[in-house]
């Protein structure tokens, strides 16, 4: 298969994720994963689809897959911090989210997701810090204020 056909189901495989068809997704994943296996957005379209059908631990394997090939990726970061966050390895979910944050120069999306996981994971004091830095970051978010209320 050319590149240009590549790109073109990297493409497809990414609008099914934004449709939330993630059973679609993962089809496209695993046809593109045959053809080119050592891409690390194909690991991440894999990733997110998998959590999307809920299966964590296959997702853990592939976010793991899509880090080793884009160690700087923030959103490679951030599919391993959510994939081990549901497998219930929460240490490599925290370190997973402070590095997506810092790789992504502190996204306020991205703090008011490691807020909420820290509101519900970490207790109170360290989920009312991450909470304020989210509202900080983006006084709108619903999410920052939804983690402050509840650490």
């Amino acid at each position: 298969m050319d590149e240009s056909s590549i790109r073109d189901m990297i493409d497809e495989a990414i609008d099914a994720l934004n449709a939330g068809d993630y059973v679609r997704a993962v089809g496209l994943g695993d046809q593109l994963a045959s053809i080119a296996p050592d891409r690390a957005v194909i690991s991440a379209i894999r990733a997110q689809a998998l959590l999307g059908t809920d299966a964590p631990d296959e997702s853990f394997a592939e976010a793991n897959r899509a880090v080793e090939l884009a160690p700087h990726d923030h959103h490679a970061r951030q599919l391993l911090a959510m994939a081990a966050w549901r497998t219930g390895r929460l240490r490599v979910a925290q370190d997973s989210f402070q590095r997506a944050i810092e790789l992504s120069g502190n996204a306020p999306a991205l703090l008011a997701e490691y807020a909420w996981f820290m509101a519900t994971e970490r207790g109170p004091k360290l989920g009312e810090d991450a909470a304020r830095e989210a509202v900080d970051a983006d006084p709108q978010s619903a999410t920052a204020w939804a983690a402050l209320g509840l650490a």
